[in-house]
């Protein structure tokens, strides 16, 4: 058995397109806004290092022993902002 061919204007296609479309956007629920995560500074090894006056092998250590939390990208390190005030209170940052 075949499907009828159904014959309409331009008109009636755009008006059904439209139709279509608007009822698959009422059904679709947006993700949540991109806007509620927060952007985050990153330093590098030397940047952290500069802002406590040490030496940057002191952060590599303390990157090494767990001390500094810390992310990498490839082979380059970032520590987050958050992590100073944490650093500096002589905590695990």
């Amino acid at each position: 058995m075949t499907a009828p061919i159904v014959v309409m204007t331009g008109e009636e296609l755009a008006a059904l397109v439209r139709l279509a479309v608007s009822e698959a956007l009422a059904e679709f629920t947006p993700a949540p806004a991109a806007a509620t995560l927060s952007p985050t500074t990153y330093y590098s090894v030397p940047e952290f290092a500069a802002l406590l006056n040490v030496c940057p092998d002191t952060i590599y250590k303390d990157v090494r022993d767990g001390r500094i939390t810390h992310t990498r990208v490839g082979r380059q390190i970032r520590i987050p902002e958050n992590a100073l005030a944490t650093y500096q209170q002589g905590g695990a940052a």
